[in-house]
């Protein structure tokens, strides 16, 4: 289930940022590589982290809560990450994206995810 957990996560990440990334007007080849590496490397390191904390708590809407505490350090590591591999536009736009994406990837994405993932496993 774990597997299911992280491709839909990630397939989430990548549409919702992706979408994201096109209405903040990156458009070069270069940075959806660079989009598409930070992703899977947070995704990925994400996932490890709150693996045995999910199995541990359970079906519960607590698992909801840890997402959002582990999301914390994931925003700080993917703005730090888009102002400093990101050339384009202002450090400022790309932390703002940085934001709006994953707080938005979060609310679309986690939040209906438990039932994707349910329905997937069955």
């Amino acid at each position: 289930c774990w597997g299911v957990r992280f491709f839909c996560a990630l397939v989430s990440a990548v549409l919702v940022g992706g979408g994201l990334l096109w209405l903040f007007g990156f458009w070069a080849c270069r940075v959806w590589l660079v989009f598409l590496a930070v992703n899977l490397v947070t995704q990925a390191g994400l996932h490890l982290w709150i693996a045995a904390d999910l199995v541990s708590i359970g079906d519960s809407a607590l698992q909801y809560l840890v997402l959002l505490v582990a999301e914390v350090p994931i925003l700080l590591v993917e703005l730090i990450a888009y102002v400093f591999l990101l050339k384009e536009y202002s450090g400022l736009r790309r932390a703002a994206y940085a934001a709006c994406a994953n707080i938005a990837s979060y609310a679309v994405g986690y939040l209906p995810l438990h039932w994707a993932v349910e329905f997937l496993a069955r």
